[in-house]
């Protein structure tokens, strides 16, 4: 009985892990249309995919928070997916930076 629960607890972290990975993605691709969005001057439309990628990406950190107060253990996939996480939120730093210098241009 035990180990069935201790089996179940992984198999939701891996996939509340992969959950990360794709909402990262999600984030990541929003970003990227913001982005594109502001070269071309089209702030309403970059700020719709801001919103998009602020909603993915937290929904990823909740889930993210969730996991470490579960699992005390590292695995790879966990690393990875926190990498991402990092990875598109200084992303999202970078595209606001972008935003406001096209606004001045």
């Amino acid at each position: 009985m035990i180990k069935a629960g201790v089996d179940n607890m992984i198999n939701n972290t891996e996939q509340e892990t992969i959950s990360i990975i794709q909402l990262t993605q999600q984030s990541s691709l929003a970003y990227q249309k913001v982005l594109a969005y502001v070269k071309d001057q089209n702030f309403v439309k970059a700020n719709e995919y801001l919103i998009k990628g602020n909603e993915t990406l937290l929904e990823a950190s909740k889930i993210h928070a969730g996991c470490l107060t579960v699992s005390s253990d590292l695995d790879l996939l966990l690393v990875h997916a926190e990498d991402m996480l990092i990875s598109v939120q200084l992303y999202k730093l970078l595209i606001k930076e972008f935003i406001d210098i096209y606004k001045k241009i």
